[in-house]
């Protein structure tokens, strides 16, 4: 038999959650879910064997998400460093991007940059994978296209590249390790790293009416 996951509201942004269940507490949300389940299809990339369900940062924004989590963990001395790393980043970080569709065609490249991303779920506008690649100079402008952001309009912004794709490809122009984060978790990227989309990776359990 195959697994049903509940996800429960427990995060500092809880994207997934509220795109499943609206935004609700936990405790109206496992009630209601309880009282009639139903199962739900997930999307999601993959990096590796690790899958993702919101969104895979690499560059810049993956240092930044760093230094926020360090923060969170009481970490000042340790976020005040990952935050210079975020800040050298910007004018070190040479990520260069190509992508492709379901038939394993990576014929598309991406303008090099110090950000790219590829969001699914709740963050993808177009129900596959998007790739984004974004680049931000080293005064930070720009900076509300990172994670806090990416419910916002932030596609309108000039100097983002959005595209459609099964497949992504990333790596780094200089040949380093590449800083990289999935739904919030580090990850060892290497130099290079592969992601695929892929459609119903996982099932998981939703209230098949609305909660009161």
């Amino acid at each position: 038999k195959t697994a049903k996951l509940l996800r429960l509201p427990g995060g500092t942004m809880n994207l997934l959650p509220k795109w499943l269940h609206g935004d609700k507490p936990w405790e109206t949300v496992l009630w209601s879910v309880l009282a009639s389940p139903k199962p739900r299809l997930l999307s999601a990339g993959k990096v590796g064997n690790k899958l993702f369900f919101c969104a895979l940062l690499t560059g810049v924004p993956a240092r930044l998400a760093e230094a926020r989590e360090d923060v969170r963990r009481g970490d000042l001395g340790r976020a005040l460093a990952d935050a210079g790393l975020a800040l050298d980043g910007v004018r070190k970080i040479h990520l260069a991007a190509s992508f492709g569709d379901d038939r394993g065609h990576v014929d598309h490249t991406l303008p090099s940059g110090n950000m790219v991303r590829a969001l699914v779920g709740p963050l993808a506008g177009n129900g596959r994978m998007e790739v984004v690649r974004t680049s931000v100079t080293a005064d930070f402008s720009g900076l509300d296209t990172l994670w806090a952001s990416l419910s916002g309009n932030w596609r309108q912004r000039r100097n983002v590249t959005v595209e459609s794709a099964d497949v992504l490809i990333v790596n780094d122009m200089d040949g380093v390790d590449i800083p990289a984060i999935i739904d919030g978790e580090r990850i060892s990227a290497g130099r290079s790293l592969e992601v695929t989309f892929h459609e119903n990776a996982a099932t998981c359990l939703v209230a098949d009416s609305p909660a009161l």
